[in-house]
């Protein structure tokens, strides 16, 4: 014990160590900003409203998250070297943002669909700004992500959660919290971020050119890497599958199980922003990446999280939502389950990237793709809610299993999970 302390103290004075505390710390601040809106949506809405609202904020962000071809992750990964940080924002902007537009156009075509019976008129069409604008957003975290710079890169993110949940409480107190204001309100938060984010990277180094080289450079290295970081479950398929499967009240029940899990996944996205950029410089750099003990704390401290969301799932449930949400406690609790286990895939995942390796989550994502959506269909049609859970936790299991024996076999988890020396290398 008190050698795994002293491990721990040492990482903490490390570089590395300082970004992952500030940069977990702004998660926790955005994961109570997203706590706090999922539970005025919850309480003030009912569970049909709910899945309307998660509905209209999850497609276009979707799209874009798909349409952008792995350009943001290009974007910190060549932000990440001296030679390239210059031109690298401006470059993944020329080539993004007609992605985003056209993410954006093929939302609109699918709202008849997505929002067939629920009579809300033109305005889900408001949502259709959502895809470049995130795009832009995406682009311009990287940049800074990739710099390193992660005092610009935090307090641009940390503020949009919160900002969210305030607007949502000014429409809750004023009695006009519906799924349509709750939009608007996601919307000017967006509006914030891009503000925020487009200052701080011209701040901070600049746009730069377009060098249309590097554009072709970005774009391979993006269509390879998209692919391994299209999580189905981080993009929210399975809240897609149940909303199709089952019903919109089902999906309200779900989405709420979700918002209780963003405790733990916050911690593991954190630790995944400052891993990805430091396995990239070290790359660069012409070194192994050696960060098993960052890995190790930051799983360490997710299973923790989880375990004790997991015990208190039923008063977190009734306390924070109403008893109509009482559903939300199973499949919360089901879906805890796999979380630890999908934590270490991404955090592995995300070291592949930066090390050169991204064309392996690329592979795995294709396993996990079909996988994820046979079992979640399958389990939501043989036990609804409770089967859809099972088949998440299952899919989690099984890609796991898959990214590690891929890295295993290509040799590339001894340079990851090594010992890190006792200096600083990751400056």
């Amino acid at each position: 014990m008190h050698g795994r302390l002293t491990a721990l103290q040492e990482l903490l004075r490390t570089p590395i160590g300082r970004r992952l505390v500030w940069t977990i710390a702004v998660e926790a601040i955005v994961g109570v900003g997203i706590l706090g809106a999922g539970v005025m949506l919850s309480h003030k809405l009912g569970t049909h409203d709910r899945g309307v609202a998660a509905a209209l904020l999850l497609w276009p962000q979707l799209l874009a998250s798909i349409g952008v071809l792995g350009l943001d992750l290009a974007a910190t990964h060549f932000s990440a070297d001296p030679s390239h940080r210059r031109d690298t924002p401006a470059s993944a902007l020329a080539a993004s943002l007609p992605l985003g537009l056209a993410a954006g156009v093929l939302y609109a075509a699918l709202i008849p669909v997505i929002f067939r019976g629920d009579h809300l008129g033109v305005f889900p069409l408001l949502m259709v700004v959502l895809a470049p604008v995130n795009v832009a957003i995406m682009i311009g975290s990287g940049a800074l992500q990739g710099r390193l710079d992660f005092r610009a890169f935090n307090l641009a993110r940390g503020g949009m959660a919160p900002l969210y949940a305030i607007l949502l409480a000014v429409f809750a107190f004023s009695h006009h919290l519906t799924a349509k204001t709750a939009a608007v309100a996601y919307l000017l938060a967006t509006a914030y971020l891009l503000a925020v984010t487009g200052w701080l990277v011209a701040r901070n180094g600049g746009l730069g050119h377009v060098n249309r080289a590097l554009v072709r450079t970005m774009l391979r290295y993006g269509v390879v890497a998209h692919p391994g970081r299209l999580s189905a479950q981080h993009l929210g398929i399975d809240q897609v599958i149940v909303g199709i499967a089952l019903s919109k009240d089902d999906l309200g029940i779900f989405a709420t199980a979700v918002v209780l899990l963003s405790a733990p996944r916050l911690l593991t996205t954190g630790a995944g922003l400052v891993l990805f950029p430091t396995a990239s410089s070290e790359h660069h750099a012409g070194r192994p990446p050696l960060l098993r003990s960052p890995m190790v704390a930051s799983l360490a401290l997710n299973a923790m999280v989880a375990i004790a969301i997991a015990a208190a799932a039923g008063p977190l449930v009734h306390t924070l939502f109403s008893a109509k949400y009482a559903g939300a406690v199973t499949v919360l609790r089901i879906l805890l389950i796999g979380e630890v286990v999908r934590a270490g895939t991404q955090l592995l995942a995300e070291v592949l990237r930066g090390s050169g390796r991204h064309g392996l989550p690329s592979v795995v994502q294709a396993f996990d793709w079909v996988a994820f959506i046979a079992l979640v269909t399958a389990g939501s049609a043989i036990g609804g809610l409770h089967g859809a859970a099972v088949g998440v936790v299952l899919v989690n299991f099984l890609t796991a299993a898959a990214l590690f024996g891929l890295a295993a076999r290509a040799g590339v988890l001894r340079g990851i999970l090594g010992r890190a020396p006792s200096r600083p290398s990751c400056s």
